[in-house]
Order: structure tokens, then sequence, then C-alpha cells
């Protein structure tokens, strides 16, 4: 399993030869093939769709219909707290990236 984001840490990088499961996020499939594709952002969901993307894409549970066949990010391990972080509204890509990566290992 490699869960991979989509920043200019990864620009040296050559995940191709990689043979097992990938999971990465937004715009990461514009270089490498990802199994798994995280986009919370509608523009990077219409994108990927647009470009005939063929991995599986998740997306917020908010508009998650609007982007047939896209599944809904994975639930947080833990019941809501109190702050920000906990809410899942305001977790990235990034984060639901390494969650879905635990969740498939």
């Amino acid at each position: 399993m490699l869960v991979i984001g989509n920043g200019e840490s990864r620009k040296d990088l050559n995940i191709s030869k990689y043979t097992q499961t990938k999971v990465g996020c937004n715009a990461v499939y514009r270089d490498f093939h990802i199994d798994h594709l995280i986009c919370c952002d509608r523009r990077m969901v219409l994108e990927a769709q647009q470009n005939n993307y063929d991995g599986i894409i998740y997306t917020r549970h908010d508009w998650v219909a609007q982007f047939t066949p896209a599944k809904v990010v994975p639930e947080l391990p833990y019941c809501r707290g109190k702050t920000r972080l906990d809410d899942p509204w305001h977790w990235g890509s990034g984060p639901y990236a390494v969650l879905l990566g635990a969740q498939l290992s």
C-alpha cells in the first residue's frame, strides 16, 4: 500500500514501478496511475472524471451524488469532538487518503 500526496515533495519520485495498491490525492492522477483517488474539492472530482480517470474516486458525502460513480470518503474512526480538527468537513484530501490507506491495508 502506498499513500501519496500531490505536493511538490513528490516531484522527484517515480512510483510507476510500484505494483501494489496506490492511494493518492487530487491531481496526482495526472502523473501516475492511482487506484484510489481522494478529491475533497468538487473541482478536482470534475477534472478527474472529465479526464477519464479510471480508478475509484472518493469525495465528500455532501456532493457524492453529483459525481456518479464516486464513493464517499471514509467515516472518521472516532466520535466527533468539539474542535475543528475533529470535524470531517475540515479534513482535506491528504488526511482522508491516509485514513483510506489504513482501512484498505
